[in-house]
């Protein structure tokens, strides 16, 4: 795919100046977040630690990119320069999303007459509540679920194979070899003979995982590599010393068997999870979908006038004014049932009393039909 990534920078870091100016945020020259083009994540980002603005591939020229970006930026931005306040709070990293997918509203109407117009042009707004969207966010949750399932599966496999036991034993053994030969207990010959036997052992050990198929991890395998060729360099050195009769054979003895008793403090087996890169993925795309739909939904609820200048309120604020709209329309809804279930049984309970006993159509049935009117006009059209 071809692109002018200069242009990429120009336009992102127009769009952030436009949030900033709207929002009015001060920014000098050294405020601009760097910008890059890179597909490394799979998705557009801003890198906080970095202060930089990366943008995929796939997202140039999309509007919802470089505002959401450009708005995280700026919101960064915002907080840097008032954290010196202990009483407000910017660390709300839901807020940061609601703020993200609000940039977007407000790109809209900030581009409209100028030369970025076009980034929006045949793009909808983006909608969580949209069927298509739902659909694609079901099967998102079903294939983290489906990874997740197979993540327990491998991990069963992997604790049944025991490798790391019998590895470890072998290297306690020659630990305890070593120092049987330090306190005088065995002498060279046989400290070279129960080497070699430890050594052979452990090539059945590796032989044996080999041909069971055992899963290994790939740090495992160097340690595996490593005391492999310790093995084999001190028992060439252990052969030397009891062949020959040289004044130097002392000190190689000792020098190597130190090699190979930092060696056994260093290269023990690590005790990593091998499947811990599909866990970390797992984890990482549960906690992006949490922490962006919830976000998302609220942010699209509101326009570009409702929001004000969201960019200089706190978390907390953000929260409480925007964050609850949805619930509070749930509750209007409740409320304006009600009143046209209660208005409803006023009319009809005195219709049908006046029209067995007679009487005239009287003042509660019109308080009644005005309560009627009034919740079927709460549930359908207030906003």
């Amino acid at each position: 795919m071809k692109y002018d990534e200069n242009k990429v920078k120009r336009e992102v870091r127009k769009a952030f100046r436009m949030l900033a100016e709207d929002q009015g945020v001060r920014i000098g020259k050294n405020d601009f977040p760097y910008v890059r083009v890179d597909d490394e994540h799979g998705t557009s980002y801003f890198d906080e630690s970095n202060k930089e603005i990366v943008i995929h591939p796939n997202h140039i020229g999309h509007g919802h990119s470089y505002f959401e970006e450009a708005g995280h930026a700026l919101r960064n931005l915002v907080e840097e320069k008032r954290r010196l306040n202990p009483l407000v709070s910017y660390k709300d990293r839901e807020v940061h999303e609601f703020i993200g997918r609000a940039s977007e509203t407000m790109g809209r109407d900030l581009t409209k007459g100028t030369n970025l117009e076009y980034l929006f042009k045949g793009e909808e707004p983006r909608n969580m509540k949209d069927r298509e969207t739902r659909k694609k966010l079901i099967k998102k949750v079903q294939r983290l679920r489906k990874l997740g399932s197979e993540i327990r599966e491998k991990e069963k496999q992997y604790k049944s194979s025991g490798h790391k036991k019998e590895f470890e034993s072998n290297l306690d053994s020659l630990g305890s070899l070593i120092k049987d030969y330090r306190a005088g207990k065995i002498d060279p010959k046989e400290l070279e003979k129960e080497f070699n036997t430890l050594g052979h052992q452990y090539n059945s050990i590796v032989k044996g995982l080999i041909e069971r198929g055992s899963k290994i991890t790939q740090l495992d395998m160097l340690t595996i590599k490593q005391i492999g060729t310790d093995y084999n360099f001190v028992g060439t050195t252990l052969r030397n010393y009891n062949e020959s009769s040289g004044e130097e054979r002392e000190g190689d003895l000792e020098d190597d068997l130190k090699f190979i008793e930092d060696h056994l403090k260093e290269e023990r087996f690590i005790d990593i999870d091998p499947l811990l890169g599909p866990k970390v993925f797992l984890d990482m795309e549960k906690h992006q979908h949490i922490v962006h739909r919830r976000p998302y939904e609220y942010a699209e609820q509101y326009s570009t006038d409702e929001l004000g200048n969201v960019f200089k309120m706190s978390d907390r604020a953000i929260r409480k004014k925007f964050f609850r709209r949805e619930a509070s329309e749930r509750l209007e809804k409740v409320v304006g049932l009600i009143i046209m279930i209660a208005g409803g049984l006023a009319i009809s309970t005195i219709s049908i009393t006046g029209a067995v006993i007679g009487a005239p159509f009287e003042y509660e049935s019109i308080i009644g039909l005005i309560l009627f009117i009034i919740g079927l006009y709460i549930f359908f059209l207030e906003k």
